[in-house]
């Protein structure tokens, strides 16, 4: 990573097989300085346009021109930070033969950042969408199962907000709320530059103007342990809705840890091989769905299940009974090895996606920790199952429980 004289962070990765190039340009904020919910409405204004592109139609016409390029804005919560982020992917132009294209596509994205276009009306069309965007995961209830118990689990009031803020924050929400949410971009934030290609285009990037100088704090949150909490919801859904949510930030984020906290929740519930999957789905038939997730910057682990109101019990005792075979390494050894497997394959498989390479980039930077997919790899196959029970000991602890329930006839 190159500090620019303009104090933006560049990144260069060469393009060694794709016809596609990619820069993204990212901000990013601790939660406890930003409004999020201005933040992300924001990132939704600044797409209709900028510069001397004022209006939507005359950034898709840009785009169009730049042999289809695409241009994406936007702004989510990862752990305990808030990205901004300008992506924009265009071909090669050496199979276009347009030597300039490149500098066309830097000077347009450097127009995106720097001359953004604040407007009343566009304001509060994009808040009234914000709004019905917010309202619409509240009626997909899976989607609400989850956002409630991330509010249970945490005890942070920052990381409790989805990336589209709170409502309250989105309802209270001036146009001022949002240009200073924009200055607090270039003033007060990290910046970095990553750039995904062959040509040598560093010294564009110092005509942006000056970012802020500054340093970035630590992305992953660690939630302390709490007491055991169980939340019942009873609401109009067709499923009982079961969902767990355990700490596991109580390591150290390495990649030995990450690989064993990986293979964690694929042996138990994050493939359909796996052991939540088998005998609470396929052999008891249990459940309609069952599945398990990390979250490495959150230092979560949940599980969800879709299921009949009668098998809870049945279900919460099945996952305990899961959890012990892994402590107690009673899981087949075709098990462990074919999921591996399946990871591998997967990581392997990411390596074919541009977004996918991105995004890992950009997190091993966040995490500060650099490495490659082959690292990572042996890494995965080096786990035995004694040290998966020794990492489930040590940093597997539930904490939270929701179960949402169908109201019966009664309205109840």
């Amino acid at each position: 990573m190159i500090k620019l004289k303009n104090n933006f962070h560049f990144i260069e990765i060469p393009n060694l097989k794709f016809n596609s190039n990619v820069i993204q340009i990212s901000f990013f904020a601790n939660l406890s300085e930003i409004n999020q919910a201005a933040r992300y409405l924001l990132s939704k204004i600044m797409e209709n346009g900028f510069g001397t592109y004022s209006k939507m139609k005359d950034v898709t016409r840009a785009l169009d021109e730049m042999y289809g390029a695409n241009l994406k804005i936007d702004s989510y919560i990862s752990g305990s930070i808030s990205e901004f982020n300008f992506k924009i992917s265009f071909i090669d132009s050496k199979l276009i033969h347009d030597d300039n294209l490149t500098k066309k596509i830097i000077l347009f994205i450097r127009e995106a950042i720097f001359q953004p276009f604040f407007n009343e009306t566009i304001f509060l069309i994009e808040k009234d969408n914000l709004i019905n965007e917010y309202n619409s995961v509240l009626d997909d209830k899976t989607k609400f199962a989850a956002k409630k118990i991330e509010e249970e689990y945490f005890s942070n009031s920052e990381m409790k907000q989805s990336s589209l803020g709170r409502i309250e924050d989105i309802q209270n929400l001036s146009l001022k709320d949002v240009e200073d949410a924009y200055k607090h971009l270039l003033e007060n934030e990290f910046s970095l530059i990553f750039y995904f290609g062959n040509e040598n285009i560093i010294d564009m990037f110092e005509l942006f103007d000056k970012a802020s100088d500054t340093l970035l704090g630590d992305v992953a949150y660690k939630q302390k342990l709490h007491n055991f909490k169980q939340t019942t919801i009873v609401d109009t859904v067709e499923q009982t809705t079961f969902m767990q949510m355990y700490n596991v930030s109580n390591f150290e984020i390495n990649l030995k840890s990450r690989a064993k906290l990986s293979l964690f929740s694929a042996i138990l519930g994050g493939t359909n091989n796996s052991l939540l999957f088998t005998n609470i789905r396929e052999k008891q038939s249990l459940a309609y769905s069952v599945a398990s997730w990390p979250s490495v910057l959150n230092g979560t682990l949940t599980i969800y299940a879709g299921i009949e109101e009668k098998n809870i019990n049945k279900v919460q005792q099945t996952i305990n009974e899961e959890i012990q075979i892994i402590l107690n390494e009673k899981y087949d050894n075709e098990l462990l090895d074919f999921t591996k497997t399946i990871l591998v394959n997967s990581l392997l498989k990411e390596e074919d996606s541009i977004s996918m390479l991105v995004s890992r980039m950009i997190q091993s930077q966040l995490l500060k920790q650099e490495y490659s997919v082959n690292d990572y790899i042996e890494e995965i196959k080096k786990i035995t199952k004694k040290d998966l029970a020794e990492f489930t000991a040590n940093n597997i602890f539930l904490q939270n429980q929701l179960i949402l329930i169908p109201r019966d006839d009664r309205g109840v």
